[in-house]
């Protein structure tokens, strides 16, 4: 398939890691196994349809070009083992980018899902199998409880909500956690949600307790009715 043939709907995609998803999912490949060079001209090949239509490509955008041309380069042209190595070490930073950005993503419309499951009698099930992969053990009910009433506050402050991968990132709200957690202190969920700038800054805060949690480098307890998190 020839980048030509890919049919966009124009302003679909929230950011440039929206777009690498699509693309990826588009080409049915394997996350962990992107084909840099392809994947690079099929970006471009949106980006220049943008441009023939006279719409504004945003930095964002011409600055993940740059990386997978610059990446697209590094893999074809590498003709030692140091410069294989280089290319492989950025090819895997996008990709675990892209995979936290997916893992996001997921979530997100799984919270989406939850509020339509009220008003209708069969929920879309291919949202809640994508959500299964994300929620793979027990959460327990006042921890999600008091994720479910931050979210709402944050929704209803919030005018625009648009999904934004690349300014937060999960691994490193878990390794911030785990700091907090290394030195003795005792967090208090409740607080670190009501601090969320807006919802994906809150869903990246809620997965790496979570994953804290998964990896039983933290233990969550309730104390006076609160949900809280200490160091294993």
């Amino acid at each position: 398939m020839c980048p030509e043939e890919f049919t966009f709907k124009i302003e679909q995609f929230e950011g440039s890691l929206d777009l690498l998803l699509f693309l990826v999912k588009k080409r049915e490949m394997d996350i962990r196994d992107i084909q840099i060079a392809v994947i690079a001209d099929d970006f471009i090949a949106y980006l220049d349809r943008l441009k023939s239509l006279d719409f504004s490509v945003t930095s964002d955008f011409l600055v993940m070009a740059s990386s997978l041309m610059e990446l697209k380069s590094k893999t074809l042209l590498a003709q030692d083992e140091g410069n294989i190595e280089e290319a492989e070490s950025a090819r895997k930073k996008l990709v675990h980018q892209i995979e936290e950005y997916e893992r996001l993503k997921d979530f997100t419309a799984f919270l989406e899902m939850k509020e339509e499951e009220a008003a209708k009698t069969f929920p879309t099930r291919a949202k809640k199998e994508n959500a299964q992969r994300l929620l793979n053990r027990e959460i327990p009910n006042r921890l999600f409880d008091v994720f479910k009433q931050a979210y709402q506050e944050l929704k209803l402050r919030e005018k625009v909500y648009r999904v934004k991968g690349e300014k937060y990132s999960l691994s490193k709200r878990v390794e911030q956690l785990l700091l907090w957690l290394s030195e003795g202190q005792t967090l208090w969920l409740e607080e670190l949600f009501t601090q969320a700038e807006d919802r994906i800054d809150l869903i990246v805060t809620f997965l790496a307790a979570l994953e804290i949690i998964k990896l039983e480098k933290g233990i969550y307890s309730e104390e006076s009715g609160a949900a809280v998190l200490k160091k294993a």
